[in-house]
């Protein structure tokens, strides 16, 4: 056994030494890290003051672009924003809400500094106008439906519609009636301008799509499958159509043949 004691130290034992406390020491880098994170703290803070300012908060609305649609409508949907901090608005959520309107077709919605909130509206255009259930209904081009709104002077003059198969309360036609479009479509196409007041379609015979093209225009049966089979040599030969009397009709449904049909029943016989 090894003896505990020194010579010097013989018959007491050697205290342990008490180790001294540092403090931690800073370097440079912890320094600047530290600074850093103090100045984005105030940064943050200082950011976030001023979005719930009051003098961010939204206090203006504006509404552009809508002709058919109700002004107050789409300010509604703006106006439910007013007192809250213009920064936090979610854009996104206020478009989808004006965009459910079935008269809009698109929308976008912007904030501007210090107070406004502001909607651009892009409404449908119709092509056509029909009668569901009692009540009235627009047509745009790829077969959508919505209500007139306030309504445009050239809504009388859009094509009708009828004999639909759609059933009221349908948000587009059924597939067995946009073979109407297709014919008002090429209509145009070969005319090379919109249909004339007074035209109208009716689906109401199923083994053709029955065409008037004008108030005073000759009956037109078209091919349900193919509206714009012989349309162009019609019109070549308009100048002697024009000469056929009130409730003639001439069918284009076959292969290079114009057939007159006289009489007075040409949208429902034969």
């Amino acid at each position: 056994m090894r003896w505990p004691f020194t010579r010097r130290t013989r018959g007491r034992r050697r205290r342990p030494r008490r180790s001294r406390r540092t403090l931690p020491r800073w370097t440079p880098a912890a320094a600047r890290v530290a600074a850093i994170g103090a100045a984005l703290a105030t940064l943050a803070w200082g950011t976030w003051s001023a979005v719930l300012s009051p003098a961010l908060a939204v206090r203006r609305v504006e509404v552009a672009g809508n002709r058919r649609l109700p002004r107050a409508a789409v300010l509604a949907e703006l106006e439910r924003h007013l007192g809250e901090p213009l920064l936090l608005i979610d854009l996104d959520r206020v478009r989808d809400a004006i965009e459910a309107n079935p008269a809009v077709a698109r929308a976008t919605v912007a904030r501007r500094l210090p107070d406004l909130l502001a909607a651009r509206v892009e409404e449908r255009v119709a092509v056509a106008r029909t009668r569901l259930g009692g009540e009235r209904m627009l047509v745009d081009e790829s077969g959508f439906l919505f209500p007139p709104g306030s309504g445009l002077p050239g809504d009388r003059d859009l094509p009708l519609l009828e004999g639909l198969a759609t059933p009221p309360g349908s948000r587009t036609l059924a597939a067995a009636d946009m073979p109407a479009l297709v014919a008002l479509e090429a209509l145009v196409r070969v005319t090379g301008h919109a249909p004339p007041p007074g035209t109208r379609v009716d689906l109401t015979p199923r083994n053709r799509i029955v065409l008037r093209p004008g108030r005073d225009a000759p009956i037109l049966w078209l091919n349900r499958d193919d509206p714009a089979r012989n349309l162009e040599d019609l019109f070549a030969w308009k100048d002697r159509l024009a000469a056929l009397r009130q409730g003639a009709a001439v069918d284009l449904r076959f292969a290079s043949r114009l057939i007159v049909v006289p009489g007075t029943t040409g949208t429902r016989e034969r």
